[in-house]
């Protein structure tokens, strides 16, 4: 996550709901960390856990929008 100094900055981008900042933070990450990110995204939009509404349509935004850019 070297573009991001704070990873409170790189969340931030990938749960805003805005496709520029999400695969803008997405492309900084190799593919270890997209795997890690992807599966905490999935756990995060799953309706069985424990995360706010709000955090849930972010993950699910998240996915679909790196899915749909080819991750």
């Amino acid at each position: 996550m070297s573009a991001y100094d704070d990873v409170e900055e790189f969340w931030s981008a990938i749960l805003s709901e805005d496709a520029a900042l999400v695969l803008g933070a997405w492309s900084t990450l190799d593919a270890e960390e997209r795997g890690d990110v992807e599966a905490h995204l999935s756990r995060m939009s799953d309706p069985s856990e424990s995360y706010a509404d709000v955090q849930q349509r972010s993950a699910r935004f998240a996915l679909e929008t790196i899915r749909g850019a080819g991750a």
